[in-house]
C-alpha cells in the first residue's frame, strides 16, 4: 500500500469510524469519530473544547485537566473515563485516550488526537455484577441474623429489623397463618407497632393478604388499593399507596406471610422479587425453627401429668421476677397450696383416680387465675402460683378463687363430700436480699397454718 497516494480525508473518514478523532485548536477544526455522531452531535459541537459541556459535572474537572495535559506535551499518551450525555439525555461512560500533535510550523502543540471507546455496557456490567454481590452478602447477612435467635419473639424483631436492609417500605409487618385467620405478629414502622399486634384478618375478605395466601405467590400493587381490595384496611394514619406481600412457604406449606407498605405509588416492583422472595425464603426458615424451638421448650417446661408449669419454671419464673422486682421495686406475690387428704385419695381409690383428681385441680385454678399468674406444679399434689406485680391482697383474691371453684365443682371419689385445698400467701420483700427460699418459706408456712387451723382455708404471712 503506497501511504503517499491515500486521500487524507478519506483515511480520516475511515478511521473516524473505529473511533479516532482529530481536535486541532489553533484552526478550530473538529473530526469527530462515530460515537459523538451516535450521541446525536455535528462537528461543530465540538470544536474549542464545546464537547465539555456535555461531561457530567462529577467529571468536568478531571477531563479539563487531561487536555490540558494533552497540549503541554506530545509525548505521553493522556487516558480520561468520563459520563458524556448524549441529545437524547442518556449518560454514556467514555474511555478516551488523547495524544497532543505539532500542527504549525513552530513546532508547537496546537491540537491532539486519540481514540474514543464506549464502555458504558461494561461499566453497567460491573455495576450490576457489584450490586449482585452487595444483595447477596446482605442476603446472607441478614439470613444469618434472623436465624441466629430461637425465640418467637426474638426472630420477629429481627426480621423486621433486617428488612429494610433488603427492600425500602415505610411499614412492615410478620402475618402469621392461624385456621382461617391471619394474625400480625410483629410490626415495624406503623403509628404504634404495639398496637397493630394481634390483629385478626379472615381469609375471606377481600384483601390482598388473602390472595397471597391462597396463590402461595407474591403480589405487588402500586395504587388504587381499596379500589381494588373493598376489604383492604389502612393500619396507619397515612394512607398506603403501594404494597407488596410475600408468601412464607416451608416445604411448600404457607404458613404466613411478609407485607411491605409505602405511602408512595410505584414503590414496589418486579424487580425487586428476587431479593425480597429469598429473604421471605430465609424468614419462613427462621420462623420454622423459632416455632419448633418454642414448641420444644414447652414441653420442657411443663408437667408431664397435669400440662401446668413444672417446678424447674417455677424456679426459673421466681428469679427472673426478683431481679425485675430489685431494678423497678415493684410488687412480687406467691400462693402455695395442697390438696387436703390427698394421700387417702391415692391409697383408698388408686393413683388413676388420684392423677385425675390432680388435672382436675389444674383445670379448675387455671380458669380462675390471670394469663399473667403462674401456676407450676411444685411437687406431689402441692402447687405453686406466682403473681408477677401482685400484692399481698391481690394474692389472697386469687388464693380464695382458686379454693372457692375447686370445693364447688370438685366432687371427692367417695361421692360423700368435696375436695378441698389449704393455701399460704406472702409477698417478696427487699429484704429478702434476692433469696428466692424466703418468700417460699413464708409461704409455706401460711399454706401448714391453713392445714392446722382446719384446712379448706388459706392464710396469709
Amino acid at each position: 500500500m503506497d501511504l503517499g497516494k491515500i486521500d487524507a480525508v478519506k483515511f480520516i473518514s475511515k478511521l473516524r469510524q473505529l473511533g479516532l478523532f482529530i481536535q486541532d485548536v489553533e484552526n478550530n477544526i473538529a473530526y469527530p469519530n462515530y460515537i459523538w455522531e451516535e450521541m446525536g452531535y455535528e462537528p461543530e459541537d465540538m470544536v474549542n473544547g464545546g464537547f465539555l459541556k456535555y461531561v457530567h459535572p462529577d467529571d468536568l474537572e478531571s477531563v479539563e485537566k487531561k487536555l490540558k495535559d494533552c497540549l503541554v506535551s506530545n509525548d505521553d499518551l493522556v487516558r480520561s473515563l468520563f459520563r458524556m450525555k448524549s441529545r437524547s439525555g442518556e449518560w454514556r461512560w467514555i474511555l478516551s485516550t488523547s495524544l497532543g500533535v505539532e500542527l504549525n510550523d513552530k513546532g508547537e502543540i496546537a491540537g491532539y488526537i486519540g481514540y474514543d471507546h464506549d464502555v458504558t455496557e461494561e461499566i453497567r456490567a460491573k455495576e450490576n455484577a457489584e450490586k449482585s454481590f452487595r444483595e447477596a452478602e446482605t442476603l446472607r447477612s441478614a439470613a444469618e441474623i434472623i436465624t441466629s435467635h430461637l425465640s418467637l419473639e426474638e426472630t420477629i424483631e429481627a426480621i423486621l429489623e433486617q428488612a429494610d436492609r433488603v427492600i425500602s417500605f415505610t411499614c412492615a409487618s410478620v402475618q402469621l397463618l392461624k385456621g382461617d385467620n391471619l394474625e400480625i405478629v410483629g410490626g415495624r414502622g406503623f403509628r404504634s407497632d404495639v398496637e397493630i399486634k394481634g390483629l385478626r384478618f379472615s381469609l375471606e375478605e377481600d384483601i390482598p393478604n388473602s390472595k397471597v395466601i391462597k396463590d402461595k405467590k407474591p403480589l405487588i400493587i402500586n395504587d388504587r388499593i381499596s379500589e381494588t381490595y373493598s376489604g383492604f384496611r389502612v393500619l396507619d394514619d397515612e394512607l398506603t399507596r403501594s404494597w407488596m406481600g410475600l408468601p412464607l412457604l416451608f416445604q411448600n406449606r404457607i404458613t404466613g406471610l411478609l407485607a411491605f407498605n409505602h405511602r408512595e405509588e410505584k414503590q414496589f416492583s418486579p424487580e425487586d422479587l428476587p431479593n425480597a422472595q429469598a429473604f421471605a425464603h430465609q424468614v419462613a426458615i427462621a420462623l420454622e425453627n423459632a416455632r419448633l424451638y418454642e414448641e420444644a421448650r414447652e414441653q420442657a417446661i411443663r408437667d408431664d401429668l397435669t400440662g401446668c408449669y413444672s417446678r424447674g419454671h417455677f424456679f426459673e419464673c421466681l428469679r427472673r421476677e426478683i431481679d425485675l422486682y430489685e431494678r423497678y421495686r415493684g410488687n412480687l406475690a406467691l400462693i402455695i397450696f395442697d390438696i387436703d387428704n390427698f394421700k387417702s385419695i391415692n391409697d383408698n381409690f388408686g393413683h388413676l383416680t388420684g392423677d385425675k383428681i390432680l388435672k382436675d385441680v389444674v383445670k379448675l385454678a387455671s380458669s380462675v387465675l390471670r394469663d399473667s399468674d403462674i401456676l407450676c406444679r411444685y411437687g406431689g399434689e402441692e402447687f405453686t402460683v406466682l403473681i408477677p406485680s401482685g400484692t399481698i391482697d391481690n394474692a389472697y383474691s386469687a388464693a380464695e378463687r382458686v379454693r372457692k371453684i375447686i370445693m364447688t365443682q370438685l366432687p371427692h371419689p367417695d361421692g360423700s363430700r368435696i375436695v378441698t385445698v389449704s393455701l399460704g400467701c406472702s409477698v417478696y420483700s427487699s429484704e429478702d436480699e434476692k433469696n428466692p427460699d424466703r418468700i417460699i418459706s413464708r409461704a409455706d408456712t401460711a399454706m401448714y397454718r391453713a392445714k392446722k387451723t382446719g384446712r379448706n382455708r388459706t392464710c396469709i404471712n
